[in-house]
C-alpha cells in the first residue's frame, strides 16, 4: 500500500486544480456585453454603402457599422486568426453584390503579416449606443 506524504499531497491536490480549470478561456467581459444587447441573428443584411467603421470585439466577432445608427455584430469562422490585430477590414456581398449573408460572405482584411477571408458564420443586429453605455460604466473600451 502507498500513502501520499503532505508534500505529495499537495502537490497532488495543485496538479488536481489545474486540471479543473484547464479548457479554453470564456468570453471576455466586452465580448459579453455585446452579445447581450445583440438582437436574434439574421440571414443578411443591405450594404448599400461603404462599411462606416468597424471595431473588433474578440478573435472571431467583430462589430460593423453600416449607417449613423445600423450596426452589426458578425462573428467569422474561429479558424481565423488575428482579426483583432487588423488594420482594416471589407466585406464580400452576395445576391445582387448589396446583400451581406451569413454563410456566404466573408470578412476579409490583412493583419500585418499576410490577408485572409474569413467566412461569416452570423449576423446579429447590434443596439450598439445601449452597448457602449454599458462597457463605459464598466469601465470597459468599447
Amino acid at each position: 500500500m502507498r500513502y501520499l506524504t503532505p508534500s505529495l499531497a499537495a502537490a497532488a491536490a495543485v496538479l488536481a486544480g489545474c486540471a479543473s480549470t484547464a479548457g479554453p478561456p470564456g468570453p471576455s467581459p466586452q465580448e459579453q456585453i455585446y452579445v447581450s444587447h445583440a438582437g436574434e441573428p439574421v440571414q443578411s443584411f443591405r450594404l448599400s454603402g461603404p462599411v462606416n467603421g468597424w471595431s473588433p470585439v474578440s478573435d472571431d466577432k467583430l462589430v460593423v457599422r453600416t449607417g449613423v445608427h445600423e450596426a452589426w455584430l458578425l462573428s467569422v469562422d474561429p479558424a481565423c486568426v488575428n482579426l483583432e490585430s487588423a488594420f482594416g477590414i471589407g466585406l464580400t456581398t452576395s445576391m445582387g453584390g448589396s446583400w451581406v449573408q451569413s454563410g456566404f460572405d466573408f470578412v476579409r482584411f490583412d493583419d500585418g503579416a499576410h490577408g485572409q477571408r474569413c467566412r461569416i458564420t452570423d449576423i446579429r443586429p447590434l443596439d450598439e449606443k445601449a452597448a457602449r453605455e454599458e462597457l463605459k460604466a464598466a469601465g470597459l473600451r468599447g
